[in-house]
């Protein structure tokens, strides 16, 4: 596989999406004055978060573009897996077989054009559903 970075391109599509704040409850610790009552001092590289909202997303696809000497790596492990009844996963993304020996369906539809060296994978989303792509939040100090 090439070692250059200008031979691989990935894009993340999405159709849809929203973020969905969490609204504290009663279930919700006081991280700063536990921490204080505790005395904690965990290591400083350790940032500790509190999650604030959420990011929801629907009709999730990856857009991959190989080019140079990725491009033939890439087809060649392409037919020599996938089309050969094996699987890959692309940050995540299943395709091929499952490697389960009691079932060996794809999770994600995808298509590769090895003309153009472009891998499109479209994530399999159930009628009604949404994937959690992130988590985000503030930083909390002690």
């Amino acid at each position: 596989m090439s070692s250059n970075s200008n031979d691989v391109k990935v894009a993340l599509k999405i159709q849809h999406y929203k973020t969905v704040p969490f609204e504290p409850g009663s279930w919700n610790v006081d991280a700063k004055s536990l921490m204080a009552k505790l005395g904690a001092k965990p290591p400083a590289m350790f940032q500790k978060v509190c999650p604030t909202q959420m990011l929801m997303v629907q009709g999730v696809s990856l857009e991959i573009s190989f080019g140079g000497d990725a491009k033939t790596a890439f087809d060649q492990d392409y037919k020599k897996t996938v089309q050969g009844g094996g699987g890959i996963s692309v940050f995540g993304f299943r395709i091929g077989a499952s490697g389960s020996s009691s079932e060996e369906n794809e999770s994600h539809g995808n298509t590769w054009d090895s003309s153009s060296g472009v891998l499109t994978i479209n994530a399999e989303n159930s009628r009604g559903s949404a994937n959690v792509l992130a988590v985000m939040g503030e930083i909390v100090s002690a």
